[in-house]
């Protein structure tokens, strides 16, 4: 009888194989940090993009992980240096030799050997030096770390006050037609009461929606102030100057 469940059977075990052959990074998609703060010297496409890497920039928080990377840096490489004084090295000619050098005395003057050339290599010191590079490269990598976790940190961040920001602006839109709907309806109340066509209580309603209106378009005004100076906080320049790069802002 024919096993028709065999194909199916060879398919799984192939994956299951193929699975346990490959890396596991391959598998785990790595962040690009690069992405998350691009570099000073790319000129951002995106105006978010432009705001993050002007909050990187000119926050002197930042710019002490970038120092501490080039401590680190450099101490591997002091560490690697550091090999060459665990050799030691010695070169002597024989002081007979030397006397006859060059004149017409007897063979019998000369020892052998004529030089001797002679390295010692301090292996406890040597083994000491790699345990120093291995630490000067974990220092590296975690001030690496540091800097990583950083940029996640602070793009969230600027993110998150462009969002406010945003939001802060949109709703004082809002609130000023807000506020020339209750004037409008305030004046059209006033005209019928005017008329004969209305009442005090309409009039005084419409009046106290008005002034609701003006107050809680004051308080839009304020929470946008205060959205834009935190955002520029984190930035470091007024937005009015990034304008000026030619940016356009998000509407």
């Amino acid at each position: 009888m024919k096993n028709t469940h065999l194909p199916a059977l060879l398919t799984l075990s192939f994956s299951l194989i193929l699975n346990l052959l490959l890396p596991a990074q391959t598998q785990a998609q790595k962040t690009d940090f690069n992405k998350i703060v691009q570099p000073l010297d790319v000129r951002a496409k995106e105006y978010t993009e432009l705001l993050v890497q002007l909050a990187w920039s000119n926050n002197p928080k930042y710019d002490a992980f970038k120092v501490e990377q080039n401590i680190a840096e450099e101490e591997i490489k002091l560490a690697q240096k550091k090999w060459t004084r665990d050799i030691n090295a010695s070169f002597n000619l024989n002081e007979a030799n030397l006397k006859t050098l060059g004149s017409d005395e007897s063979n019998e003057n000369v020892f052998f050997p004529r030089y001797n050339l002679s390295a010692t290599l301090n292996v406890g010191a040597l083994v000491n030096r790699r345990n120093e590079v291995n630490i000067a490269k974990q220092n590296l990598q975690i001030a690496e770390n540091e800097t990583n976790q950083a940029k996640l940190q602070l793009r969230a961040e600027v993110l998150r006050r462009y969002e406010s920001y945003l939001t802060a602006k949109e709703l004082l839109k809002i609130r000023a037609q807000n506020v020339e709907d209750m004037y409008a309806s305030y004046l059209l109340a006033k005209s019928n009461m005017e008329l004969g066509k209305g009442d005090l209580k309409e009039l005084n309603s419409a009046s106290d929606s008005y002034n609701k209106a003006q107050e809680n378009k004051l308080l839009a005004e304020t929470n946008l102030r205060t959205a834009k100076i935190n955002l520029e906080e984190i930035i470091g320049l007024k937005l009015e100057e990034i304008y000026e790069e030619k940016y356009l802002p998000k509407n």
